[in-house]
């Protein structure tokens, strides 16, 4: 594999340091061997073998990134039931760029962490990755809203809003989702009075099919705003998001076993 090759590795991980991570290579006959990703970016390449069958499997925590002798690199979804090729992606750093995008291309598909199970990327078209828009532009802590980019990292904004004694409402299972694809794929509360995500969002920024910029909150836009999530982008890509926050809780979690027999009368104070 070349150089140019091992590139699309690079910018798929959008590596600026080298990561701890191995690559498996397996060829027809299932032998093995692991060279480090480390190694793989500092030098740009990985030495050609004598098995043209062989293939490059790299696990990410977003799924995983194939590489074949054909060099045609796939990327999968977290749960790896659908994948798309590196090339169909892009990854616009501005929201001028994405109404480019928009403009010059009829059929998009929005993706953020790749963590759904739902063939989400599974397009004809581009792949519009919102990862690179990370920006967390304001806080107003006396209405304890804020507001960021689409591509913000949940850990990442936990970690912003914690200066502030501040936290968000609710959590999926783990926090390297995208924000926006979080709420935009219907993340939910963790119990019966806890909302789901989208919930907290006091206004959503779209940009239109048309390229266009729409601001959309439930006061002036009440039907759209309703349907916003999870709507899964068909509204159009959302670039930005304004969300409220609540108090920060220091959490206790105790793990203990309940009889079978005494579920049904505990339920209700269990949840």
């Amino acid at each position: 594999f070349d150089k140019a090759y091992c590139t699309a590795f690079q910018s798929q991980f959008s590596c600026t340091t080298p990561v701890k991570m191995s690559i498996q290579l397996s060829n027809m006959k299932g032998s093995l061997s692991t060279v480090s990703l480390t190694s793989l970016i500092e030098s740009g390449d990985i030495k050609e073998t004598n098995n043209l069958d062989e293939s490059v499997t790299v696990r990410i925590r977003t799924g995983l990134v194939r590489a074949h002798s054909k060099r045609q690199v796939c990327v999968t979804n977290w749960a790896e039931t659908v994948e798309a090729t590196v090339d169909q992606f892009r990854y616009p750093s501005s929201t001028n760029a994405v109404i480019e995008l928009v403009k010059n291309n009829k059929k998009i598909r929005c993706s953020g962490a790749l963590h759904s199970c739902a063939p989400l990327i599974e397009s004809q078209g581009i792949i519009l990755s919102l990862t690179k828009l990370d920006r967390i532009i304001s806080i107003d802590t006396d209405r304890r809203v804020v507001r960021m980019e689409a591509g913000v990292r949940m850990h990442d904004l936990c970690t912003y809003l914690s200066e502030y004694d501040l936290a968000v409402g609710t959590l999926g299972t783990i926090d390297w989702q995208t924000i926006c694809g979080a709420v935009m794929t219907g993340t939910h509360g963790g119990g019966l009075t806890i909302p789901s995500l989208h919930d907290f969002v006091r206004s959503y920024t779209l940009v239109l099919p048309n390229g266009t910029l729409k601001k959309v909150e439930k006061e002036t836009s009440p039907t759209l705003f309703r349907a916003m999530a999870p709507s899964m982008g068909l509204f159009g890509a959302v670039v930005e998001m304004e969300m409220a926050v609540v108090p920060l809780e220091i959490l206790e979690a105790r793990l203990f076993v309940v009889p079978m027999d005494d579920v049904i009368q505990c339920f209700d104070s269990l949840m």
